[in-house]
């Protein structure tokens, strides 16, 4: 991580902080926590809002350190249930993830106040990186959670990672303890 994203992300916490939202660190940088450095050029997050909060919050955009990525991002906020913004001054994106599903939001309950940059953010707990990372499935995503588990296999809750996955794979019709199983053996 560098200093702009250091900066993009202590900011947001800030913003968030001051509207009451509840959040929690993901992708990159919550990998880089959670299991070893590596770079990232973006801050993602996810947040417990609806998508009306969403739009309340887009209307509070002009007094932050934000600014949308594109002028229709209210519909991908609405659509696609992300809002993409950017830092005035990094120039850094930030996607803030809505989260609307009962994992998610137990994910944001779940994360650790961990200390970066100086300041001090929730970040998603690694069991939780690991299933969401799995559920994503990109290659990139693969390896961060095959990284994670190497470092970490003996401190991971693996019957909360196979019961919330086994969860999940019955929502999403996908199978997530067959790649969790593998990456546990």
């Amino acid at each position: 991580m560098n200093n702009p994203v250091h900066q993009t992300l202590l900011d947001v916490a800030e913003f968030l902080d001051r509207h009451r939202i509840a959040f929690a660190v993901i992708g990159g940088i919550a990998v880089a926590v959670r299991g070893e450095t590596r770079t990232t050029v973006d801050v993602d997050l996810l947040v417990q809002i609806s998508v009306e909060r969403g739009h309340e919050l887009l209307a509070q955009l002009d007094s932050s350190p934000f600014l949308p990525l594109f002028p229709d991002v209210a519909e991908v906020m609405e659509t696609a249930f992300l809002l993409p913004l950017q830092h005035r001054d990094t120039g850094i994106r930030l996607d803030l993830a809505l989260a609307l599903s009962g994992f998610e939001q137990q994910a944001v309950r779940r994360a650790s106040s961990e200390a970066i940059a100086g300041g001090c953010v929730p970040v998603i707990t690694a069991e939780d990186l690991i299933i969401m990372k799995t559920l994503a499935g990109r290659s990139r995503d693969t390896d961060d959670v095959e990284r994670l588990v190497s470092l970490r296999r003996d401190e991971i809750d693996w019957e909360y990672v196979f019961t919330t996955a086994e969860q999940l794979q019955k929502a999403v019709d996908q199978d997530l303890l067959g790649p969790l199983r593998k990456l546990r053996e």
